[in-house]
């Protein structure tokens, strides 16, 4: 049987969500398109950064990383119920809640979760370590809660968006209590600045420039 060499696969697989991603319509259908090709892309030794870039979790550079950073890299997502999604936060487990009808701003109907996880780590490496966990709410627009790993320190959007996000972080929030958790209170601007730039050193480096 022949084995298909790992740079050839990593073209196939990229020229294919390419043109998935191509084909969505709106940037809400686009996010969680790669939400679910992520879950696909995990069992070839890949995972998708939010701009659809794969990337080689499997590589050198990925076996450099703490085995325990590692491992939450090669993990599946899990669906979980809405009401179950502060355990899995708290632990930073990675998960998605089911595919249901949700309707965007503009009326569209579109198949999606509404709450999902990531790890950040396309800046990972051994110079910087930079990488966080990043729940989001109804797309890459709303980082929710994150974990900063190189700073050891949790934030939480508290910016007001609609009933059913108010009512996420009411879940978290409940969660971070009955285990004595904390996080920064923090916004849509300063979190997104976060995930963009993959640490909170890095944010505040760019800020300063």
């Amino acid at each position: 049987m022949k084995t298909v060499p790992r740079s050839e696969l990593f073209y196939k697989l990229q020229r294919e969500v390419d043109n998935q991603l191509n084909s969505c319509n709106t940037s809400f259908e686009r996010d969680n398109a790669i939400v679910f090709l992520g879950q696909d892309l995990r069992k070839y030794g890949y995972s998708i950064n939010k701009y659809g870039y794969l990337q080689d979790i499997s590589s050198k550079e990925s076996k450099s990383m703490k085995p325990e950073l590692r491992s939450l890299l090669m993990k599946d997502f899990t669906n979980v119920a809405v009401k179950d999604i502060g355990k899995y936060i708290i632990n930073r487990d990675t998960f998605c809640t089911p595919p249901r009808t949700i309707y965007t701003k503009n009326g569209a109907k579109q198949e999606a979760s509404s709450v999902f996880s990531r790890m950040h780590h396309e800046d990972t490496n051994p110079e910087n370590s930079a990488s966080l966990y990043i729940v989001y709410s109804y797309g890459y627009h709303f980082p929710l809660v994150m974990y900063d790993y190189t700073c050891e320190r949790w934030y939480m959007n508290m910016d007001k968006d609609s009933r059913t996000t108010n009512k996420h972080r009411t879940l978290i929030q409940q969660s971070f209590a009955k285990h004595y958790m904390s996080a920064i209170a923090s916004d849509t601007e300063e979190m997104s600045g976060i995930d963009n730039y993959g640490s909170t050193a890095h944010w505040v480096m760019h800020k300063a420039s």
